[in-house]
């Protein structure tokens, strides 16, 4: 997952695709999408301690 991700942030940073705010638009999705990946995670992981 982390090589795939490096891979798409390199490949849409070249292509120099950006945001309004100057920073990769797209990277910066990858990084909100990692962010709510890794909250699930934790959920689910509470959620096994319970059970």
């Amino acid at each position: 997952m982390e090589e795939m991700a490096k891979k798409i942030r390199g490949r849409c940073w070249c292509k120099g695709e950006e945001s309004k705010d100057g920073k990769n638009a797209i990277r910066d999705a990858i990084d909100q999408a990692k962010g709510v990946l890794g909250k699930l995670k934790g959920y689910l992981e509470s959620l096994k301690g319970i059970g």
